[in-house]
């Protein structure tokens, strides 16, 4: 196939005057070089006016070149042909982002090793994810993509370019239409904006805009806030990084006399008042501490919830805008945690942008992205004779389920997950230490679980290490936390079955399927050689309560707070052996101490053995502290338990203290190297006077 034919096919959309024509993605399969070979000569045709950007390691004849691992910094610019070297790690994210920059009657290259093969091919199964002691052979979800894109038929506007041989469809388009106020690119903008403005006049007001990629959501922000800085008010702006908002800046420069400013601020006068539109990052006590009268969120659902939540209380009028589909946030956490909380804070009102700006309406670029990287939303179904009677149980993989089973259990687990972007259900799907237990009802799935299997050989040559807190690895993050929190080696290399998701569908809810669900895999579990179920959540206690329910045990909470559920992570057992029932006891009592339930002076003269037992993990606790080897954030009861049984009372001060950084103010020392130093030498001293 001459190149000449197929840079015909890449400006199609490119000509005023021409039928419109679609987005639509060009696979090029076949070794790297020959791949590079094709697309330079292709991008070395092209007019000088197209827009190019390259998405890949190595240097390319494009106008914009960026890493794989960088190309969610794209969002918001255009460009007309963009290219997606997949000859390394596949990001279902990245291409998403690359995707969304494709203008309307643009093309998408999408670059991939020879396609039969694209699955098994070394370059790309040496993914960032896996499991330590775990090989990745084949990827199921690569093997499901490439069969997408060979049974892809016309109206997906797949083209292909495998070895001598194109194929290159063409998708007309219908533009939409052009009776549109200025200076709205669709009606449905307009209608949104004139609602808004009725909103605005209502004080404690919360505003919410989601929409997907390309529906002119950051240019509706930049209109609204055009028309706020012309009626003479200030505006914060915040985003999870600047580039978040450049086009909405841009709009508010197109649409207002501008008279000063900067890349990331807007000056105008008004009345001879200067009135100004600013960024701040989220975290800039400017924003945090002082209170606005109007403040606009570019992108909250990537904010930490506890972060967009102290920035809704410092504003008297809150606008927020999300990407529905997103690929860098913290997802349904947003949706099922932030929004019922800000709706008995404020007037909640929410809108929602369905018409695509970028491209044309039925794109067929989006609709294949969507099906192909198991995005799309779920498909109504009657909720009628919803009833837990007849639920089956079955154990499988995700590569054996069919289509439509595995449609329904993607979408399942992202809608009731806090955070799943496409890379997390590429990570669900090739995990090679992952099988899955789903529950059906016909042909329905009602509830599914995603457990992953840690501990045991893997660990056996990293135990000591793990338990001392000199090493973590990928993955076994139930059985790496039991071995670090007891500071034992031999709790590293049990058994383990960790439920990594569960969930069950909306309308089946309250009627004690997840608790079947958890029947099941224990008796699953119990005839396999298992020691205990582990579980690991943003803690709330709705959730303790279920878990406990079903003879699980709280035995850790962390300390910082989870991004996407805003809640500190809990590690919840459930044993199986004799092994891991025999430490129970102390796993608890452990708990009580570390969470402060229980003193820590009941441990200076242990009155049983399971105290005792505590006890002696205090000891190796500071002992591996002082070795360097554990952190201290890694001491947990640790900490106090030194603090308060020191002779110097400097140390006895401390005690309330959980940051190392908190210690070195405390101590009056340089920065935390200091601090940890000091510390280490004192625990030390302390150490050989209660062992004399």
């Amino acid at each position: 196939m001459a190149v000449v034919s197929i840079n015909k096919w890449l400006l199609a959309g490119q000509n005023p005057g021409r039928t419109p024509v679609h987005r639509q993605l060009l696979h090029v399969s076949g070794p790297q070089s020959q791949c590079y070979m094709k697309a330079h000569a292709l991008l070395h045709a092209l007019p000088p006016h197209i827009k190019t950007c390259w998405a890949g390691p190595g240097e390319h004849p494009a106008g914009r070149q960026t890493y794989i691992r960088h190309a969610t910094q794209l969002l918001g610019q255009e460009f007309d042909i963009a290219v997606y070297d997949a000859h390394q790690p596949f990001r279902p994210s990245a291409l998403m982002a690359l995707a969304g920059t494709v203008k309307k009657g643009g093309r998408l290259l999408l670059l991939t090793p020879p396609h039969k093969r694209w699955h098994q091919s070394p370059e790309v199964l040496a993914t960032h994810f896996l499991t330590y002691g775990y090989t990745l052979t084949e990827s199921p979800y690569l093997k499901r993509l490439t069969r997408n894109l060979s049974d892809a038929d016309e109206s997906s506007g797949v083209a292909c370019w495998h070895d001598a041989h194109a194929v290159l469809p063409v998708c007309n388009a219908t533009p939409a239409d052009d009776s549109v106020p200025a200076p709205f690119a669709t009606l449905d903008q307009a209608n949104t904006f004139n609602a808004i403005q009725s909103a605005l006049q209502s004080s404690n007001t919360a505003i919410v805009i989601t929409a997907p990629r390309g529906r002119g959501k950051s240019t509706l922000l930049g209109l609204l806030a055009a028309d706020l800085l012309k009626r003479g008010c200030d505006i914060a702006l915040t985003s999870p990084v600047t580039y978040n908002t450049a086009t909405l800046i841009e709009t508010v420069r197109q649409h207002t006399s501008v008279h000063s400013g900067s890349p990331n601020a807007v000056q105008i006068s008004i009345n001879s008042k200067t009135r100004s539109l600013s960024w701040y990052a989220p975290d800039n006590p400017a924003l945090t501490q002082q209170r606005h009268r109007y403040l606009i969120v570019d992108e909250a659902a990537s904010l930490p919830l506890p972060v967009i939540k102290q920035l809704a209380m410092q504003a008297d009028t809150l606008i927020l805008a999300t990407t529905t589909h997103g690929y860098e946030g913290s997802g349904q956490g947003f949706f099922h945690r932030f929004l019922p909380w800000l709706a008995a804070q404020k007037c909640l009102t929410q809108h929602q942008l369905h018409a695509p700006i970028r491209w044309y309406q039925g794109d067929p670029l989006e609709k294949f992205c969507q099906q192909a990287l198991l995005l799309c939303e779920p498909s109504a179904r009657d909720a009628e004779n919803c009833t837990a009677r007849g639920v089956t149980w079955s154990v499988t993989q995700f590569s054996s389920m069919c289509e439509a089973q595995l449609q329904q259990t993607v979408q399942l687990l992202s809608n009731a997950h806090y955070q799943t972007s496409p890379d997390d259900i590429m990570r669900l799907i090739d995990a090679p230490d992952s099988f899955v237990i789903v529950g059906m009802k016909d042909s329905l799935v009602v509830a599914v679980c995603v457990i992953n299997r840690e501990g045991g050989d893997p660990l056996q040559g990293l135990a000591s290490e793990i338990s001392a807190g000199r090493r973590r690895v990928k993955g076994h993050l139930g059985a790496q936390r039991l071995a670090l929190i007891t500071a034992s080696e031999a709790l590293a290399t049990q058994c383990y079955w960790r439920i990594n998701r569960i969930a069950v569908r909306p309308d089946y809810q309250s009627m004690g399927i997840g608790s079947q669900c958890l029947a099941f895999v224990f008796d699953y579990a119990k005839d396999r050689y298992v020691d205990a179920l582990l579980s690991s959540f943003g803690a709330s206690d709705t959730l303790i309560a279920f878990w406990q329910r079903n003879q699980f045990a709280v035995v850790h909470r962390g300390v910082k707070m989870d991004k996407a559920s805003g809640a500190s992570s809990a590690l919840v057992v459930r044993p199986l052996s004799s092994v891991i029932k025999s430490e129970l006891p102390m796993l608890t009592q452990l708990y009580d101490f570390d969470t402060g339930i229980r003193p820590v002076t009941d441990l200076y003269e242990p009155a049983d053995q399971t105290t005792a037992q505590c006890h002696s993990i205090m000891i190796k606790r500071l002992s591996q502290f002082a070795g360097a080897s554990r952190s201290f954030d890694q001491l947990g009861a640790a900490w106090r338990y030194f603090t308060t049984n020191s002779t110097v009372s400097r140390y006895r001060q401390l005690h309330s203290l959980t940051s190392i950084g908190g210690v070195a103010s405390a101590l009056g020392l340089a920065g935390k190297k200091a601090a940890q130093q000091e510390l280490r030498q004192a625990i030390s001293r302390y150490l050989k006077d209660v062992s004399t």
